[in-house]
């Protein structure tokens, strides 16, 4: 009679844990001969920041001659260049504004924008320049949050990466 008894959970032996191939954890090469790759855990390391770093940089250098741009008559008098209380910088009265301004004539409600909108005015004034360039450090903000944001919902980190890149440098950005 045998009395050593295997525990009740698979992928534990004695203690160790193995993985369900009954391997020992480590990189294996892509066809799972179980050969250790020894550029594999390198180059893991490298592309979790050189990656980020990349498209923080490409997206800055598409986007650095918004510098030298002026304010547009889309939406920017509404927002900025005829709007007396982002003028006006943060102030007790323009963040009640913002934050109560519930019915815009020509806007929706946001707070946070108005805010930033402030709070350039109040560093910048009416200078357009370093305005558009607050405005590319948010989408490459958003881009690096993209792509973190999809890595842990997918696994796939180059698709992940494919699609902030999109997201970053689509000529409709």
């Amino acid at each position: 009679m045998n009395t050593d008894k295997e525990p009740a959970e698979p992928g534990f032996l004695k203690g160790s844990i193995r993985s369900p191939e009954g391997a020992a954890g480590g990189c294996t090469s892509p066809k799972g001969s179980g050969r250790q790759n020894p550029f594999s855990s390198v180059f893991i390391g490298v592309h979790r920041w050189l990656v980020p770093l990349a498209l923080a940089v490409v997206t800055l250098a598409v986007y650095w001659p918004v510098r030298n741009h002026a304010f547009i008559n889309y939406d920017d008098p509404v927002y900025v260049t005829e709007n007396r209380h982002v003028q006006a910088g943060l102030s007790g009265p323009g963040l009640t504004w913002a934050f109560l301004n519930l019915h815009g004539e020509h806007t929706y409600w946001h707070p946070i924008t108005w805010v930033s909108h402030m709070l350039d005015c109040q560093l910048f004034g009416l200078n357009p320049g370093p305005q558009h360039l607050v405005n590319v450090a948010f989408h490459i903000a958003n881009a690096l949050l993209l792509l973190v944001v999809l890595r842990r919902m997918t696994g796939a980190f180059w698709r992940s990466a494919m699609v902030a890149g999109l997201f970053a440098l689509h000529p409709l950005q």
